[in-house]
């Protein structure tokens, strides 16, 4: 009799061991759902997107002063510096100098991230502004300044829910002094003064002068829209640091310093391919009433600088193949 009840036990508590596993299974499966998955390692190779100061490979940035491994590929990701934004669907992850510092609720998938001057997130239905929520703006590009929210629609530039400039342009840039935005031609946003370009704008960054990139080179003007100097080739995306340029061509990271001096294209001993012999600095373009500038001297080119990606943050060459 007693073994009896001892298998009816030991029955009862295989019995409670499968029903509270048959709980815990589905309950663990939602939960881990709500967090970034970890992609398997045989996965095809990712095609190299731009952040500051480097690239992200599938999971893994690869930057000047940052080497992070995130949770999966992201939706959207942006750098300021020692943060990075990672963006996913319905979840915004904040990295401080390498770490998980936060993690934010999105009310969507991210389509885009600006991280400067201040963070914003770009979403389908409007856009998310850390402190403020979702905002219902329908924007094509915005940025998030100490004035406000900047935002494109097809008609202009916005202020908050304010017109500021009228016209037909696809994206922005701004440094804590100044907002800009660039299509066909550029437009200093805070006096409306308006600038001509080479070409269509394709990327941007504002560094007291502004760099402007098209399907080209990349521009240098002065922040009254002169032209300073300019570098040819068909570069991809177009970020900052504040010391230097990095933009990508052919899959491969380039990084140039502010006067346009190329300093390296990744996988290779600072030297200069001939695609990139046309390196040239030009003196401003004066208005006609201007008085003309006279012995101007060229830069010279002839010695490009060290590269600062030699450091043990140094990127590894990319295979062929965005931001």
């Amino acid at each position: 009799m007693r073994r009896r009840r001892g298998d009816g036990g030991m029955g009862r508590t295989t019995l409670s061991w499968l029903s509270l596993s048959s709980f815990l299974f589905p309950l663990s499966s939602i939960l881990g759902g709500c967090a970034p998955q970890a992609q398997p390692t045989a996965a095809t190779p990712s095609v190299p997107v731009l952040v500051e100061g480097g690239v992200l490979e599938g999971r893994q940035v690869r930057a000047f002063g940052l080497n992070v491994t995130l949770p999966s590929a992201p939706a959207a990701l942006a750098r300021n510096g020692e943060v990075l934004y990672a963006g996913y669907p319905f979840q915004l992850l904040i990295y401080r100098r390498g770490v998980v510092e936060s993690s934010v609720q999105l009310p969507g998938i991210p389509r885009y991230i600006k991280a400067k001057p201040l963070p914003l997130v770009g979403l389908e239905n409007g856009l998310f502004v850390p402190g403020q929520g979702l905002l219902s703006y329908p924007a094509r590009d915005a940025l998030n300044t100490r004035q406000g929210i900047y935002w494109l629609d097809n008609d202009g530039v916005n202020l908050e829910r304010r017109r500021v400039v009228e016209g037909s342009f696809g994206l922005m840039a701004a440094s804590d002094q100044a907002v800009y935005a660039f299509g066909r031609e550029g437009v200093r946003v805070s006096d409306g003064l308006r600038f001509p370009l080479p070409r269509p704008a394709t990327a941007a960054v504002v560094q007291g002068d502004v760099y402007v990139a098209s399907a080209q080179g990349i521009v240098r003007l002065n922040p009254d829209g002169l032209r300073l100097g300019s570098v040819d080739g068909v570069f991809s995306g177009l970020e900052s640091d504040g010391t230097r340029l990095y933009s990508l061509r052919d899959g491969r990271l380039v990084t140039i310093s502010l006067d346009l001096r190329l300093v390296e294209v990744a996988g290779t001993r600072n030297t200069l391919p001939p695609s990139f012999a046309a390196v040239r600095t030009t003196p401003p373009v004066l208005p006609l009433a201007a008085a003309p500038l006279r012995g101007l001297p060229l830069t010279s080119l002839s010695s490009p600088l060290s590269s600062p990606l030699s450091s043990s943050h140094s990127l590894r060459p990319s295979p062929g193949g965005t931001q």
